[in-house]
């Protein structure tokens, strides 16, 4: 559970003149590739109201590690490139590169086909030699932190940098505690004398273990210790940023000194500002699940992470009311902004009918659609616009619509639709129903295509079944020609079977499931099935629209 922690530091806070520019904290939830989508949208908000770059710290969990990580250090790449580049145009290409790389579908090559994708990995893993974690680490390193990237490859704090610092969070499973990995300072004669070469870890695997969910995955070993998921002990990475600016008290501080505030900071007296994006999943009180021995351990997980959350929204207040920090902006997916002070209109916010289904979206590492991003992107970057303006208002200029506005296409045209005055009222109301059915097939784990395409995606199953079911029949023939196999007999519906036969043709069943398996999945991939049947839909909405709109 939570650490249970007090604040101190609120003198230093309200010492500070108001005119002094505010320093920022950054924090990125866990919650899958669903958190790091809904991650890029407030990236990108705050990179067009021109507050990314002045986030002094970052800290990231599980879905948050993998896009924080990716981002800091593609974005240092480009500028180091070109120090004059738009950062709004290279976060846009980011966002465009990262899509693709999720598009590959990771934990599909890591997981489910892991024999056919990772050979040798599957051998050591029979003999618990490596295990799947090792897997998905490998797949970051070689989609988003290649060539080997360490700890040392991400963005250094200093005078002549600005860039933010990175605090990836993981729990050790040793000790229950928080472990916070960040590039060391080794400028100084005494850092290089004591040095234990923590830059050197590979970035790949400290991320790995940051989103390595237990049952999932097993903890990942780095040094003397097993980590994994930092959502454990903290789902939205607050503590991590109190410690940064070290709030906390000190015994109960995690981070190393070198990985705290510079002194020069911490002396200046200027205001601290939180932002928190929490794509975490949310506490649905209508939905308590089945009563069964599973259902119940999964309520109890979200009942304990619906805790950590309120305990965090309770020290964010509580150190606001005591003016540690000057003020703080929250986003969570289920947020619904309609109404707020600063409600632009349908363009600024996602519909309230598509919200509750795209909170719902599963938190897996897996390939999700372009609807499905778009929209988790759209929600996550008008959540944090409306967020900043109502609270913290004072970061973009004092005015709380001066942002670089019309830097981007928002909504998007797929979420447009939905908007009756860009759509038309027919095609508004067939396109949210259509939307809405096909973000609420997200939240499954399986044959999620099945259910939003099934004129499509049946057959194909079906086919795909039949060629398995001929496979396994064609494979139990051909064993029962193998001699001796007619060994230690078991009676099995009347009839006499072989132990070894019995085996045989359980084996035979479950390599043709498989093979049916990675046929019907190959074939949705080489073909793109699901992307091609998502543009059909659209085009079709899109034609109804043309049709509302076209003069009579």
């Amino acid at each position: 559970m939570r650490e249970e922690r007090t604040i101190h530091g609120a003198e230093t806070a309200a010492a500070a003149p108001a005119s002094d520019p505010p320093r920022i904290g950054l924090c990125l939830s866990g919650g899958g590739f669903r958190a790091s989508f809904f991650h890029l949208g407030t990236i990108r908000y705050l990179e067009e109201a021109g507050i990314m770059e002045k986030v002094e710290a970052v800290s990231t969990v599980s879905g948050g590690s993998i896009v924080g990580a990716y981002y800091l250090v593609e974005m240092e790449r480009r500028l180091r490139a070109q120090p004059d580049l738009d950062r709004l145009a290279a976060c846009d290409e980011i966002i465009q590169a990262f899509a693709a790389e999720v598009g590959r579908n990771l934990s599909m090559r890591a997981l489910v086909f892991r024999p056919f994708f990772h050979p040798v990995l599957t051998f050591l893993e029979m003999f618990r030699l490596r295990h799947r974690a090792d897997a998905m680490a490998k797949a970051f390193e070689r989609r988003f932190f290649s060539p080997r990237l360490p700890l040392g490859a991400l963005p250094v704090r200093s005078q002549s940098c600005r860039a933010p610092r990175l605090l990836i969070n993981t729990t050790s499973m040793i000790s229950g505690k928080r472990v916070v990995f960040s590039r060391e300072s080794d400028t100084g004669l005494a850092s290089q004398i004591e040095k234990s070469d923590a830059n050197g870890l590979p970035l790949a695997r400290v991320v790995g273990a940051s989103a390595a969910v237990p049952g999932l995955f097993r903890p990942l070993g780095i040094g003397n210790d097993l980590l994994a998921d930092g959502g454990v002990v903290d789902n939205q990475g607050v503590d991590s940023l109190f410690d940064y600016f070290e709030f906390s008290e000190e015994r109960m501080n995690r981070l190393p000194p070198a990985s705290r505030q510079h002194a020069s900071d911490k002396d200046s007296g200027r205001p601290v500002v939180f932002i928190v994006s929490d794509a975490a999943g949310q506490l649905s009180v209508g939905n308590a699940g089945r009563a069964t021995r599973w259902g119940g351990a999964v309520r109890s997980i979200a009942i304990l992470q619906a805790e950590i959350r309120r305990k965090t929204l309770k020290l964010l207040l509580d150190a606001h009311r005591d003016e540690t920090i000057a003020a703080f902006a929250f986003t969570h997916l289920a947020m619904n902004v309609k109404g707020s002070a600063c409600d632009d209109g349908p363009d600024h916010r996602l519909p309230s009918e598509l919200i509750e289904p795209a909170a719902r979206i599963r938190t897996d590492l897996d390939a999700f659609s372009p609807l499905e991003r778009d929209v988790l992107i759209f929600h996550g970057y008008t959540l944090m616009q409306n967020r900043i303006r109502s609270y913290c208002s004072a970061l973009i200029g004092g005015e709380a619509g001066d942002t670089a506005a019309g830097a981007a296409e928002w909504p998007p045209p797929s979420v447009a639709l939905v908007d009756p005055s860009r759509s038309g009222p027919e095609c508004a109301e067939r396109s949210r129903k259509r939307m809405e059915a096909f973000l609420s097939a997200g939240r499954s784990l399986f044959f999620r295509d099945v259910r939003r395409f099934p004129g499509c995606f049946a057959p194909l199953a079906a086919v795909f079944a039949t060629v398995g079911g001929m496979l396994a029949y064609g494979l139990a023939n051909a064993v029962a020609w193998i001699p001796g196999i007619e060994l230690g007999l078991i009676d099995v519906g009347g009839d006499t079977m072989g132990v070894a036969e019995l085996v045989a043709l359980v084996a035979c069943l479950g390599f043709a499931v498989y093979a049916a398996m990675f046929g019907y999945w190959g074939v949705k991939r080489l073909f793109r099935l699901p992307e091609r049947m998502e543009r059909r839909m659209l085009a079709r909405l899109e034609a109804l629209r043309d049709d509302g709109h076209r003069p009579a």
